[in-house]
C-alpha cells in the first residue's frame, strides 16, 4: 500500500478530492432539422438570429418553415443546434479549381458540374497532359446554387520567367573568341528572382577575337529588372542586370562572369517569399470589385512573422466565412510557384431535389440521437407534419432520455375535432417525451415584408427557454406569467368546451385573451395515463435530474463498493434534490443505497443500486372557487369548509 512504503525523510502531500457535487446541465438547448437553399449539412450551433441568417439565409416558406421556427426559438433561446438536410445523391457544391500548366503558368477555372463532396476529390480528372492540380475551392455553407455568386482570384508577386530568349552574333565590335556559348535570363520581382529561361546557345566561328553576342527576350509583366547569365556552356554565370523596360543585352566579352552567382534552375532554389500568395474571395452579389476576404497563404507549412500558420488549408478553412479549400500539394514532390490568375466564379452549385421526410428524420437521428455526443433537450418539429417524422422525433427524445419533442398539428387538422382526431387516430403516441401543439400562429416576417401563419413549435420552444431562464424547467411553460407570445393572431380559436376536450385528448393549445395577449395555455405530454409525467414541466425536470445524477455517478464507477461510496452518493444526491425541493420542483424525496436494495448476489456482480424517490410538484391546472352566499347572522367561523365540497 502506498501509505506503508518507507521513503526518505520528508513531508509529502497526497490530494484526495471529495468535493465533487452534482451540477445540472443546460435545459434550453434546442435542435431542429429543415430544408434550406443554403448552409452546411453538418450540425451547426447558433446562439442568435444573426448567426442563423448568415449561415442559412432569410426564411422562405416555399422551401420550409424551418427558418421561421428556428428564428422564433432564438427570440428567447440562445442555444440552437441546426441541421440542414439535402438529398446528397443529387445535390452539388459549387467549385473552382486552380492548376499549374506544367511549365509554371497558374490558372483558375470553373467546375461546371460542381462537386458531390468538398473533400472526396478525384483530382486527376480535372487535369490533362502535364497539368498539375493545386487547389479546389468550395463554399463553406454547403450545397446549392446560392454559392455560384462566390468567386476567387489568386494574386501573387511571383511572375513568370522570360520567354522567347534568342541570341545572335556579329564578328566585330566585341572581344569574344570562337566557341560555343550558353545564355539564360531571369526576371526580378518583389519576391526576388524567378527561374531562369532555357539556355540559348550560339556558336562563334571564323577565327575571330572581336565578336559580340546580342540577346533579346520578351518583357514580363510585373518584372522590375532582369538578370543575364552566360558564356560557359552548360554552366552560365552572372554577367549583368538590366532594367524593367529593357529586353535586350549585348555581351561584348569585356565583363568577367561571376562564378558565385548562378541562375535558379529548380523551384527549390527560389526565395522563400515566392511560396506566398494571396487568395481573394468575392461575393459578387455584394461587390464585384472588392473582395470580402483576402488570405495570405502558401502551399506548404510555414509561418509569417507573427507565427501565424500560412498553409492554405489551415489558414482558410478554420477562419473563412465563405469558402473551404482542399490542397493537392501534399501529393507533389516538387511544389510549383503560384502565379496571379484571373478571377473565376464558383459554379455547378445545386441544392438538388428536396430531401424526403425520411431523410430528414435519419439525419436528425444521426446528428442528435446520441446523448454522449451532444447535449440537446428540445427537439423542434418545425412544421414537418409527416407522421413518421414526428414519431421519429419522439423516438429520439425517448431513447436519449433527456429531451422533449415539441410537435406541430398540421394546418388542415387544427379545427377542434380534427385536432383531436389527429392526436388520437394519426400520430397516436402514448409518451411523456413529446407534446403536441396547435394552432398555427400569425407572425410578422420582417425579412420578406409580409405576414404569415407559422407552426407553433418554434414559439413554444422559445417559451420553454424563457421558462428555464426566469423560473426553471420545474415550472410549467405555459400561462400568462411565462407563456405570452409577441404575435399577431391565431389560425383558430377554441371555446371553453373545446379547450376542455383538447386538454383531455392531450392537445396543447395557444389561447387568445382579449386585451391580455396570446399565450401558450396548456403543458401536457402525449402520455395517455394520468400521472405526474403527464405534465411537460415534470418530464423536463425529471430529465434534468436523471442526466445530472448520471453525470455525477460516472465518477463512482470502479470505486470500492462499500459503505463509504454509498454514503457519499446518498449525501450528494440528497443535497442535489434538496435544491429542487427548495426550488419548488419536488415536494419530498428519499435516496437509498444500503443493504436494503443491495443484496449479496448483486454485490458479488459488482452492481451498486441507488434508489431515488421524488414527489414532483404538480402545476395548478384548474382553480375552483366556491362562492358561498349566506344569510344574515351566520358566523363564518361556524361554517365547516370541508362539508361544502
Amino acid at each position: 500500500m502506498p501509505g506503508l512504503v518507507q521513503q526518505s525523510s520528508d513531508v509529502r502531500f497526497r490530494e484526495i478530492d471529495l468535493s465533487e457535487t452534482l451540477r445540472a446541465r443546460s435545459t434550453s438547448a434546442g435542435a431542429v432539422g429543415f430544408v434550406s437553399k443554403k448552409g452546411r449539412t453538418t450540425r451547426f450551433r447558433v446562439t442568435n438570429a444573426q448567426d442563423f441568417l448568415a449561415e442559412y439565409g432569410i426564411p422562405d416558406a416555399s422551401v420550409s418553415f424551418g427558418h421561421y421556427c428556428a428564428l422564433d426559438f432564438l427570440k428567447e433561446g440562445s442555444d440552437l443546434w441546426c441541421l440542414r438536410v439535402v438529398d446528397e445523391a443529387v445535390a452539388r457544391y459549387a467549385a473552382a479549381f486552380v492548376r499549374d500548366n506544367g511549365v509554371g503558368v497558374t490558372s483558375a477555372v470553373t467546375v461546371p458540374a460542381g462537386l458531390s463532396s468538398p473533400t472526396d476529390i478525384d483530382w486527376l480528372s480535372f487535369v490533362s497532359g502535364a497539368q498539375i492540380p493545386l487547389l479546389m475551392f468550395t463554399p463553406k455553407r454547403g450545397h446549392g446554387s446560392w454559392a455560384n455568386s462566390l468567386a476567387i482570384r489568386i494574386r501573387s508577386d511571383n511572375i513568370d520567367p522570360p520567354t522567347g530568349l534568342g541570341a545572335s552574333s556579329a564578328t566585330t565590335g566585341g572581344a569574344m573568341s570562337n566557341g560555343s556559348y550558353d545564355y539564360r535570363v531571369s526576371a526580378i520581382s518583389k519576391n526576388g528572382e524567378t527561374l531562369a529561361t532555357s539556355p540559348a546557345t550560339i556558336v562563334i566561328g571564323g577565327i575571330t577575337t572581336t565578336a559580340r553576342v546580342t540577346l533579346t527576350w520578351n518583357l514580363v509583366e510585373g518584372a522590375i529588372g532582369y538578370n543575364v547569365y552566360g558564356r560557359a556552356s552548360g554552366t552560365p554565370q552572372f554577367i549583368a542586370q538590366v532594367g524593367a523596360a529593357t529586353n535586350t543585352y549585348t555581351d561584348l566579352g569585356a565583363v568577367t562572369p561571376d562564378p558565385t552567382k548562378l541562375p535558379i534552375l529548380s523551384p527549390t532554389g527560389l526565395p522563400a517569399a515566392a511560396s506566398i500568395f494571396d487568395v481573394e474571395v468575392y461575393d459578387l452579389n455584394t461587390n464585384t470589385s472588392v473582395p470580402v476576404e483576402t488570405w495570405s497563404v502558401s502551399l506548404t507549412d510555414q509561418t509569417d512573422g507573427t507565427g501565424q500558420q500560412l498553409e492554405v488549408e489551415q489558414r482558410i478553412n478554420a477562419f473563412s466565412d465563405y469558402v473551404h479549400v482542399e490542397s493537392y500539394a501534399s501529393q507533389l514532390s516538387v511544389i510549383p510557384v503560384v502565379k496571379t490568375t484571373a478571377r473565376v466564379s464558383l459554379t455547378g452549385g445545386d441544392s438538388g431535389t428536396a430531401p424526403t421526410n425520411g431523410m430528414i428524420g435519419l439525419g436528425m437521428e444521426s446528428a442528435f440521437g446520441d446523448p454522449e455526443q451532444i447535449s440537446v433537450n428540445i427537439l423542434i418539429n418545425a412544421g414537418i407534419y409527416d407522421i413518421a417524422y414526428q414519431q421519429k422525433l419522439e423516438s429520439i427524445a425517448r431513447k436519449r432520455g433527456d429531451a422533449v419533442a415539441v410537435l406541430d398539428a398540421p394546418p388542415g387538422q387544427q379545427q377542434f375535432q380534427d385536432f383531436i382526431d389527429f392526436r388520437s387516430l394519426n400520430i397516436n403516441l402514448d409518451t411523456s417525451y413529446a407534446a403536441l401543439y396547435g394552432p398555427d400562429i400569425l407572425s410578422d416576417d420582417p425579412y420578406n415584408g409580409k405576414k404569415l401563419y407559422v407552426p407553433p413549435s418554434g414559439y413554444v420552444a422559445s417559451v420553454y427557454a424563457r421558462t428555464d431562464t426566469v423560473a426553471g424547467p420545474q415550472f410549467a411553460p405555459a400561462g400568462l406569467n411565462r407563456g405570452l407570445l409577441n404575435v399577431l393572431g391565431l389560425r383558430h380559436e377554441y371555446n371553453e368546451a373545446q379547450r376542455t376536450a383538447l386538454f383531455n385528448a392531450q392537445c396543447n393549445y395557444v389561447r387568445k385573451f382579449i386585451g391580455g395577449g396570446i399565450a401558450v395555455f396548456e403543458a401536457v405530454t402525449l402520455q395517455r395515463k394520468a400521472s405526474a409525467l403527464s405534465w411537460v414541466n415534470v418530464r423536463r425536470m425529471v430529465n434534468v435530474i436523471k442526466v445530472s445524477i448520471k453525470d455525477f455517478l460516472m465518477y463512482s464507477l470502479h470505486e470500492p463498493n462499500d459503505d463509504f461510496t454509498r454514503r457519499q452518493i446518498v449525501q450528494s444526491v440528497s443535497e442535489f434534490l434538496q435544491f429542487w425541493k427548495d426550488a419548488r420542483g419536488i415536494l419530498d424525496f428519499l435516496v437509498v443505497s444500503d443493504d436494503t436494495n443491495n443484496p449479496p448476489a448483486q454485490y458479488n456482480l459488482g452492481i451498486l443500486k441507488v434508489t431515488v424517490f421524488i414527489t414532483p410538484v404538480i402545476p395548478v391546472h384548474e382553480i375552483q372557487v366556491d362562492m358561498v352566499i349566506t344569510k344574515q347572522g351566520v358566523s363564518f367561523s361556524e361554517i365547516n369548509i370541508q362539508n361544502l365540497a
